[in-house]
């Protein structure tokens, strides 16, 4: 247990105690698929078949630990690692980039934000009251080249 708590302490020294959310606001694909750590090991045979990226199959091998053979990811007892792996090739939001808030109604944004999305959607004239949504946002995948239904 003492180990672990060393261990604990030099990751929040290095990184900060609100790693990685000091550089942004993650986008909510992200942490759908982020892996915590674990006191047992966990079955990642979905990130081997289709990988959401290739930078985030390279993180889970150098930092996770991951067996490319069995899809495993190994233990908190195996690795020391203390921190959820998050996929890197998505630039985490910045609040700048989102139009003025209205404290007393919120915004609304689709679940596959991203931060060129949030920046096309603005500069179309989206207000993030949630009028419009989809227009704005097929809008956006358009203008980004993805193939909208």
């Amino acid at each position: 247990k003492i180990p672990n708590l060393f261990k604990i302490r030099k990751f929040q020294w290095e990184h900060g105690q609100f790693y990685p959310h000091v550089k942004g606001i993650l986008p909510p694909s992200v942490l759908a698929r982020a892996i915590p750590p674990s006191l047992e090991p966990i079955n990642l045979r979905q990130y081997l078949e289709t990988p959401p990226s290739k930078e985030f199959l390279e993180l889970l091998e150098s930092e996770g630990g991951l067996n490319k053979e069995t899809g495993q990811l190994p233990s908190i007892e195996e690795t020391g690692r203390f921190h959820f792996l998050f996929d890197p090739s998505v630039e985490p939001l910045q609040p700048k980039d989102f139009p003025p808030l209205d404290p007393n109604k919120g915004q609304i944004w689709p679940f596959d934000i991203t931060r060129e999305k949030v920046e096309i959607m603005v500069e179309e004239g989206y207000d993030g009251s949630g009028k419009n949504l989809e227009y704005y946002s097929k809008l956006a995948d358009k203008k980004m080249g993805k193939k909208v239904d």
